[in-house]
């Protein structure tokens, strides 16, 4: 097998690109390589996240076969390069049975195709041959490179062949919202549009709400150790009957994790001594086969009956999850304690053969005395306010991480190494321990986004903003400055395209779960670190507002052309600083924790701050003046921002002389209380309909549009 290096992946990321594979070319480039799949140390990795679940059947008795449904649909949209299974079967042929024009016995195999799936998840073929058609091939794929010398952590990934996984993401789709239904409130995780997003915003309203209010509140972060691998595949698979029994558009879903879950699933990996090239390494018994589209909705249905069950024993306690990753919040004398909310939760999920990472656990409480109660191993991360302090713990943190690494490194004198590891960890912990309380700012890292004390969500933005924006020779370098540099090295082009298509997206999950108060330095950082960007591609700087030469006649034109569309003549930037992520968030989000229309509220206790009935009826011309009118800094500063937008459009028609009778929009004539409600996909909607301009003042005017994402309808 070729060995992996830096270079090798770069070279592999720009050969995508140039077939058009743009994600999966990024995925090589960013990513940390395979693991050697022929050393030892990684092949007992992989067997141990595998672990052992003794559930398996010779014969299962034969059930429905399921409806294909859209299985043409599901084909087509499967790219070329996925990955491949034991069986050597790729998705070419399977995407020109379907899609090429054949006649006489060729018209007839993608029927046939079907109903060989048909008979796999029906059960009607026997127990040995499913097993020999739904085996994986793993990869090891390197979480984090390790010291020369030393074996690095790995993670599995499992590549099923396309035959199996094609039917089985058909099946899944067809039971998507039905799953959905049964699922929530509590898991926003399946179907849920923007579930994240609902996920943190929703935490930090009900955040706000109690220290507006002065009660006591806590919200706990829970980590459960290998979830996807390790669930028990038969409660799963009661779970899901008795979902299918209260909804019987799920009946598909449970007869196919009954098929293809139902008996060991043989995994392989790649080896050069084996002479069909792949060496069996172990089986899979319990949790979701790697690479299997049922698992998102599997291991959502084992947890479902303890959240509930949770919710209904201890009421004011909720709990939003996205897969495994769940929240717990409420009132403290609910959730701590013997017989909290919390001890309950995590033996209802023991049942499900889930164990809790504790060291990864993260409490935030919106006062000292809500934490009182709190279990001695939950941890309360802060951070540091006073700088001398917070870099004396942090090197103390660093001489740890080294210390611990130079213990796995170190097989003479080992005892050695670890008692130096356990010295430098205890001084960190009791350095750590022993910050005064006036220099602590609290909260916790949930979806990637951070709530809790203001200055614990800065310096978490400031960190995001490191990790995205720095340059290249300050440690650690920065994801936008760092990729276009790698790629530029072997072709500007794609390093263009990198940038276009998504490093000058990175930013925008975090502009949208987070107050546009809170991210204005980040989004400066972001715009300043795509313009060395842009000017390391092209060798110039096209966006300095200066202009590229002396005595430019126009020296923001090319800066101006530079945000207009690909299509338009332009390169597709967009400014940060200037764009509407945040409105089109709470947008998003708001609508579908209120619910609506027959719609069932994701977060129904928000009611008093976004108005439980704003989405019902003519209530919707002003959806969010409960919002904006209930002293919350999330409404107030959202109906600034629509403010704000609004502003830039007027100021961008009165550039172009054409404010006396300004043109009629869609939605920029809405009122400020339903301003953007129901417009799906906000940016890209509206950025459509494209309109040529002459002149320099429709040039900025046009700027304008592409970089909100809106058509401002000039014509």
């Amino acid at each position: 097998m070729k060995s992996d290096s830096h270079s090798r992946r770069i070279a592999h990321c720009t050969r995508l690109f140039h077939q058009g594979f743009v994600s999966r070319g990024l995925r090589v480039g960013t990513g940390n390589g395979r693991a050697n799949a022929e050393d030892p140390g990684i092949i007992d990795q992989m067997i141990k996240k595998h672990p052992v679940e003794d559930w398996t059947h010779d014969t299962w008795p034969v059930g429905e076969r399921p409806n294909p449904g859209n299985m043409r649909g599901v084909v087509k949209e499967t790219e070329p390069l996925t990955g491949v299974g034991p069986r050597g079967l790729n998705a070419g042929p399977i995407k020109q049975l379907f899609t090429a024009h054949l006649s006489g016995q060729g018209a007839e195999a993608a029927d046939k195709s079907a109903e060989l799936g048909q008979t796999y998840f029906s059960c009607e073929m026997p127990t040995w041959l499913r097993r020999a058609l739904n085996g994986g091939l793993l990869t090891p794929l390197v979480k984090k490179p390790a010291p020369e010398g030393e074996t690095p952590d790995a993670r599995p990934t499992n590549a099923r062949d396309i035959d199996v996984s094609i039917c089985l993401k058909t099946i899944q789709r067809k039971a998507n919202y039905a799953a959905r239904a049964a699922l929530e409130p509590q898991q926003l995780g399946v179907a849920v549009s923007g579930g994240c997003e609902i996920k943190v915003v929703g935490a930090k309203l009900k955040i706000e709400q109690a220290i507006k209010e002065g009660t006591k509140f806590v919200l706990v972060y829970l980590d459960l150790k290998n979830t996807h691998n390790e669930y028990h595949r038969a409660g799963t698979q009661k779970a899901l009957d008795d979902l299918s029994q209260e909804n019987g558009d799920l009946k598909p879903l449970a007869q196919a994790h009954r098929a293809d879950c139902g008996h060991p699933g043989d995994v392989y990996m790649r080896s050069s001594t084996s002479p069909t090239g792949f060496r069996k390494i172990c089986q899979s018994t319990s949790g979701g086969p790697q690479g299997s589209h049922l698992t998102n909705i599997a291991f959502p249905a084992l947890i479902n009956k303890a959240v509930k069950d949770t919710e209904a024993k201890f009421e004011g306690v909720e709990i939003r999850c996205i897969q495994d990753d769940a929240d717990i919040l409420g009132p403290p004398d609910l959730i701590f304690g013997t017989d909290g909310a919390l001890n309950f939760l995590l033996s209802e999920l023991a049942k499900c053969n889930l164990a809790p990472n504790k060291s990864k656990f993260q409490l935030y409480a919106t006062s000292g005395d809500a934490a009182v109660g709190a279990l001695e191993w939950l941890p309360r991360p802060f951070h540091i306010t006073n700088d001398e302090l917070r870099e004396s713990v942090e090197k103390l943190d660093t001489d740890a991480t080294t210390a611990a690494a130079a213990k796995r490194a170190t097989s003479a004198h080992r005892t050695l190494a670890d008692a130096a590891a356990a010295q430098s960890k205890t001084a960190a912990t009791d350095a750590r321990n022993a910050v005064p309380e006036e220099h602590r700012s609290y909260g916790v890292t949930t979806c990637g986004a951070a709530l809790g004390d203001k200055a614990y969500v800065a310096a978490f933005l400031d960190a995001q903003a490191d990790h995205l924006c720095n340059d290249i020779d300050l440690p650690p370098a920065g994801a936008i400055l760092k990729v276009t540099n790698d790629l530029a090295e072997e072709s500007a082009h794609c390093a263009s395209v990198a940038l276009y298509y998504s490093l000058q997206c990175r930013v925008e999950y975090l502009l949208g779960t987070h107050l546009p108060s809170e991210i204005r330095t980040l989004a400066d950082r972001v715009d300043a670190a795509l313009q060395k960007a842009y000017s390391r591609c092209f060798g110039v700087d096209l966006l300095k507002p200066e202009g590229t030469w002396q005595n430019q006649q126009d020296p923001t034109f090319h800066r101006d052309l530079m945000g207009l569309k690909a299509k338009d003549g332009g390169m597709g930037y967009r400014n940060t600083a200037r764009r509407a992520l945040f409105v089109n968030s709470m947008a998003s989000a708001i609508p579908q924790m209120m619910g609506g229309d027959g719609k069932q509220p994701l977060w129904a206790s928000l009611g008093n701050i976004l108005g439980a009935d704003s989405f019902q009826g003519d209530n919707t011309k002003t959806c969010w003046q409960t919002f904006f009118n209930s002293g919350s800094a999330w409404g107030a500063e959202f109906e600034s921002e629509i403010k704000r937008l609004k502003a830039l459009r007027i100021d961008a028609l009165a550039a172009a002389d054409r404010n006396v009778d300004p043109p009629s929009h869609e939605i920029y004539d809405q009122p400020d209380n339903c301003f953007g409600l129901r417009t799906d996909k906000f940016h890209r909607r509206q950025g459509q309909r494209q309109v040529r301009f002459h002149g320099p003042a429709n040039l900025n005017l046009q700027v304008f549009s592409a970089n909100l994402g809106i058509n401002l309808n000039l014509t």
